[in-house]
């Protein structure tokens, strides 16, 4: 039965399940048998109208933060600051990484979030906080509001607020130097890759310049592994204790 919630929940061909349902198995099962399970219920609901706009789904993302009173900084601790929330995060080594970054299902009413464990943290961050925006989302979505882009637009905007960008690079920009990304990737935890989107949907620099500086990244061979030091892996704790 979990198994086939799982499937139904993800559809990346090819990828063999058998671990990563027998890993949600032995969540579920330490559960059952934990006298006071340390995860509450996730009820969390923003008190917004249908979002008919990307740019609403950001204001929906500071809402969050607000909500939280997680304030504009760094989020350290993702998966701890979700499994607060309510929702159960496993991180897991299933096979075929390179087709695989996560996942969310609701079993037995239990929110669940899958990341892998093959990616670097900032990788891990935006999976996190892309399923965190799928749940938040959902029901919210005006019919013409694509749910994979709602869902990437509340990540970079939950992860890196525009307060933050715009402290950091200034609100219009002719270029963007790879040094600069790099270091808002270690100061938010959100790939370099990611801090280029984040650049251009906020108007910080042109759509233009934009491609211009992925055809460096791939040049460069940044689109696969990126410069320098890599971010760190989000850790789980809960499990283990």
């Amino acid at each position: 039965m979990i198994g086939e919630r799982i499937k139904r929940a993800h559809a990346a061909v090819g990828l063999s399940m058998q671990a990563l349902v027998d890993q949600v198995e032995r969540w579920l099962a330490l559960k059952n048998v934990w006298p006071n399970f340390p995860i509450a219920s996730f009820n969390y609901h923003p008190d917004v109208s249908i979002v008919s706009t990307l740019d609403a789904v950001e204001q929906v993302a500071a809402k969050v933060r607000t909500d939280w009173q997680l304030g504009m900084n760094l989020l350290p601790d993702l998966i701890d600051l979700l499994e607060s929330k309510g929702i159960l995060v496993i991180v897991s080594n299933v096979p075929q990484a390179d087709k695989f970054d996560g996942l969310q299902a609701k079993i037995s009413g239990q929110p669940i979030v899958v990341v892998s464990s093959h990616w670097p943290g900032c990788r891990q961050r935006f999976t996190l906080a892309h399923e965190l925006g799928r749940l938040v989302l959902h029901g919210l979505l005006d019919e013409p509001i694509d749910e994979e882009m709602a869902c990437n637009r509340f990540a970079f905007a939950f992860l890196l607020p525009e307060v933050g960008l715009f402290q950091h690079l200034g609100e219009r920009r002719s270029n963007v130097d790879p040094k600069e990304l790099y270091f808002l990737k270690h100061e938010y935890g959100l790939s370099m890759a990611a801090c280029l989107y984040r650049s251009a949907d906020l108007g910080v620099i042109t759509e233009g310049k934009k491609r211009q500086i992925f055809m460096q990244f791939s040049k460069n061979g940044w689109r696969k592994q990126e410069p320098w030091n890599l971010y760190p892996q989000e850790q789980i704790l809960l499990f283990e204790q």
